[in-house]
């Protein structure tokens, strides 16, 4: 088995840590220091390792396979793949309005037809899981943890993605939560300090797990595409407004 070298965190934020681990490991692969094919550790040494949760760890895998650098072979563990990308898919920081209006377009793409294929395919379990992510993120809200609300609406939004029954779904999510966390982060810090802002939210998320339990694909798109158009007039975004403008720069040129 390989040892995989660890360096200490330098942020407790999750996020951060997550991005660490992921590009710890992955830098360690690029650079040939674990080789193709070479076994990683488990879950637990890599967590002791890194100083992290299992959570982390395993969402830092879900990163590195979705890159296409690691594959899990079931009861065997994790294992460098054979064939290494020539390069990853990454996505640019710009200015921070810009980045916003970016990310919250790339929402509606993903989450509208997630939403769709999850009504469809939905299992009685992924039911069972969102409505637990749908629960949480009431009782947090009414708390007033943000923090901890924000990670519900993560983990709602991640379990219609596994609820598509396409892997793909899951591990994109996976890679793009980094970005969608931001929105939903200022989104909610928004809304904490508008009356009425976290009930909006909160109605939004229901619609979508409804239609998602009844199995009405189009009802999950619609409400999905509500959910982000709202998500962006939270952040002051009108992202209708941006793609007409889009078109209308184009038209004039």
């Amino acid at each position: 088995m390989s040892s995989v070298a660890a360096t200490p965190p330098v942020a407790r934020r999750h996020p951060s840590l997550v991005e660490q681990v992921t590009d710890g490991i992955g830098g360690q692969i690029r650079s040939g220091s674990l080789m193709p094919g070479a076994m990683l550790p488990s879950v637990q040494a890599l967590s002791d390792m890194w100083g992290v949760s299992r959570t982390v760890t395993r969402e830092a895998l879900a990163r590195l396979s979705a890159e296409g650098l690691v594959t899990s072979r079931q009861g065997l563990g994790v294992f460098v793949c054979d064939a290494l990308p020539s390069e990853t898919f990454s996505i640019a920081s710009g200015p921070e309005l810009d980045d916003l209006k970016r990310i919250l377009e790339l929402r509606l793409g993903v989450e509208i037809e997630a939403a769709g294929f999850a009504a469809l395919r939905r299992s009685d379990t992924d039911i069972a899981v969102l409505r637990e992510a749908l629960e949480a993120m009431v009782r947090l809200d009414r708390a007033g943890d943000i923090d901890a609300g924000i990670e519900a609406d993560i983990n709602f939004h991640r379990a219609i993605c596994a609820a598509t029954g396409n892997g793909h779904f899951a591990d994109l999510f996976v890679f793009l939560s980094q970005f969608f966390r931001k929105n939903i982060s200022l989104s909610r810090r928004n809304s904490a300090g508008r009356a009425g802002g976290s009930t909006d939210a909160a109605r939004e998320h229901r619609a979508i797990f409804d239609a998602i339990l009844v199995r009405d694909a189009s009802a999950a798109r619609k409400a999905a595409r509500i959910h982000v158009l709202n998500t962006g007039a939270r952040l002051g975004i009108d992202i209708e407004a941006v793609a007409t403008d889009a078109v209308a720069a184009d038209r004039i040129s």
